[in-house]
């Protein structure tokens, strides 16, 4: 089952990537929890088969609000259902903050609670790490990517380039 679903538009796909565009007023079906929210923002989305990472960019009516990194097993494509595994840890930048790591402890209680062998930790660990590396040199997709796309789908211009 999963733990979580929503529903986005994909807007771009290729190199070993998708990026999708997340509407206002989507709903957030969060099974584990057995609520649905409802999203006030809209977002970009990316999501690598290849890269141990997610990236969403929430944005409102004052620009970005948020670029929320989940750490995360790459992402699969089966059909129109584009899934990941979460792996709890997460890099987050919020408007008026600098960049953290969040949810260190879900992270340790799910380990141990679901007994995530010795290498999955290890590669979320090392996922997280390169990350914060690929952040601060800024590396695809946080090299312009993502914010061309905000520019883009926001009506100012074009993504590409």
């Amino acid at each position: 089952m999963p733990h979580y679903e929503w529903t986005a538009a994909v807007v771009s796909q290729g190199d070993g990537c998708v990026i999708c565009h997340g509407a206002p007023g989507r709903r957030l079906i969060h099974h584990t929890k057995g609520r649905v929210f409802i999203a006030d923002t809209w977002s970009v989305e990316f999501y690598s088969f290849s890269e141990w990472f997610t990236v969403s960019v929430d944005v409102d009516v004052d620009g970005v609000l948020q670029r929320y990194c989940n750490i995360a097993e790459p992402a699969r494509l089966d059909g129109d259902v584009l899934s990941f595994v979460d792996l709890d840890l997460d890099l987050v930048w919020r408007r008026g903050s600098g960049w953290q790591v969040v949810d260190e402890d879900e992270f340790a209680v799910n380990a141990a609670r679901f007994t995530y062998p010795p290498p999955l930790v290890a590669a979320a660990r090392t996922a997280l790490e390169g990350l914060r590396a690929r952040v601060e040199g800024k590396g695809f997709p946080f090299d312009g990517t993502l914010d061309r796309w905000v520019r883009h789908l926001a009506g100012g211009g074009t993504a590409g380039g």
